[in-house]
């Protein structure tokens, strides 16, 4: 059996076949450069979800640290408040006891007795 083939049927035929491969080929290439892109879009999104959450995460905490600091600056202005009332109760007091210790002072024995027993008896 003796095959009369053509050298141009092999030709044609071997053309036909890598062409078919080259299409072949850029079809599987295309479908993996799409999947590829289609999961580094995915990736792209689950990152810019990542960040947002942690820039939400860290503004909540921001808020809650201004919050507390201005509670802070409230309490230390009250504290301030109360100390200087408390600086100016001293002086009064200070006051009083040089005005009490100058009459007390030049009193004799009984009188400073009397003095104190009709402070304590008119309260």
């Amino acid at each position: 059996m003796k095959f009369n083939v053509s050298i141009y049927w092999v030709i044609l035929c071997l053309l036909t076949i890598i062409l078919l491969s080259i299409f072949i080929g850029h079809f599987v290439f295309s479908r993996h450069c799409d999947s590829l892109s289609t999961s580094h879009k995915n990736q792209i999104e689950i990152i810019k979800r990542g960040k947002d959450s942690v820039i939400k995460a860290n503004y909540h905490q921001i808020h809650r640290l201004e919050l507390s600091l201005d509670n802070i600056n409230n309490t230390l202005t009250k504290y301030e408040s109360k100390l200087d009332s408390l600086q100016t109760i001293k002086e009064k007091i200070k006051v009083v006891y040089r005005t009490k210790y100058k009459k007390i002072e030049i009193m004799s024995d009984t009188d400073i007795v009397n003095y104190w027993k009709n402070e304590f008896d008119n309260e």
